[in-house]
């Protein structure tokens, strides 16, 4: 017996009928009755009802376990770690690196997961003081003469 809590799918806050509304990842909607010993209020609290799955019996909204809260809540801050792991370049802003689809050095004026701002000596005197580009462009650093 598997239990899916509501804190890790998309619901809607308010009850529908008295059903708790689930936005499903291909489009679709699914309406779940709360079994007969369980109460849910409008605005209700995802983290504390889940939904039943069980062979024999019909898919309905229960109480949450604890054990079900907390291995939701580890999952989710291993998942938060992971992904900041993932986004640790080696460069940082103010290096000076070479890019794939250039030639010549760029300065790293700002940067996020997906991009990278960049600036050079010639643009600063010409209307486009920046560019933005792909973190996929990136070469490598320049040399030691220009990041210290």
């Amino acid at each position: 017996m598997n239990n899916i809590l509501l804190s890790s799918v998309n619901t809607l806050p308010k009850l529908i009928n008295g059903k708790v509304c689930v936005l499903n990842e291909n489009g679709s909607v699914s309406l779940y009755n709360p079994s007969k010993y369980t109460i849910i209020n409008d605005h209700f609290d995802p983290m504390k009802y889940s939904i039943l799955i069980h062979p024999t019996y019909y898919r309905c909204i229960i109480y949450s376990t604890t054990n079900d809260q907390e291995a939701y809540l580890v999952d989710k801050q291993i998942k938060e770690i992971n992904a900041k792991k993932a986004f640790s370049p080696n460069y940082k802003i103010g290096d000076r690196i070479h890019l794939h689809s250039k030639r010549g050095t760029y300065e790293i004026i700002d940067m996020s997961e997906d991009t990278i701002t960049i600036t050079c000596k010639k643009w600063s005197y010409e209307s486009r003081p920046f560019q933005v580009i792909s973190n996929r462009d990136f070469c490598a650093l320049a040399g030691k003469q220009y990041n210290y």
